[in-house]
Formats: structure tokens, sequence, C-alpha cells
């Protein structure tokens, strides 16, 4: 079985967000879909369906205590506390990057 743990050596940290383009065509579709994406009940939606965490705490009361309680989902601040922020890469880190993951792929 393959499981997943969060290393004490360290380990990355990220964060997604939304963005609407300077030229987008639709702007006041683009605010409405994020608004909707964001209530607490279609974020909780999210996590049930796809396994992402969600940092808007008040969807936590739509998600079953089993996800609410799932140290990978929502690890607790002394695990987090081994989390390093994830920052662009520069084109040679990238290159290296991509190597190891293909490296990787080869290897399973």
């Amino acid at each position: 079985a393959i499981e997943f743990i969060y290393p004490q050596e360290g380990f990355i940290l990220w964060n997604e967000g939304f963005s609407i383009t300077q030229n987008a065509q639709n702007i006041e579709e683009s605010y409405a879909f994020i608004n909707f994406i964001l209530e607490p009940q279609n974020s909780a939606l999210i996590t049930k369906k796809f396994g992402f965490s969600v940092t808007n705490e008040k969807a936590k009361a739509f998600l079953p205590k089993n996800l609410v309680n799932d140290p990978i989902l929502f690890p607790s601040s002394e695990t987090l506390k081994y989390g390093i922020l994830q920052k662009s890469l520069d084109a040679n880190a990238l290159k290296l990057y991509n190597e190891y993951w293909e490296r990787f792929k080869l290897s399973i």
C-alpha cells in the first residue's frame, strides 16, 4: 500500500488562487464563478469530490468529521512548521525538477 506522510525533514507547501486576466471577456461571470466556488457549501463539495484541502474555515461545517479530522487534508500547526513555501523556479531549477520527475515516472 502507498501511504502519504509529511516528512520531518521538510516538505513543500504551496497555495492556489483565482485570477481574472486583464483582457478577460466575461468579467462579471468570472467574479460570479469565483464567488460560487468560495461559498462554504461548494468549497466543501470540492473537498469531498476531489480530496483537496479547503482554506475556508466555514466550509468545514459541511464536511464529515472524518475529513475535518484527516491530518493529511488539514495538518496540525506542529506538522506545518516543517513546511517550506514553494517559490517560482528559475529555468535551471525547473529543468532539474522535470528531469527528476521523468526519472521517478520511469521507476514506477
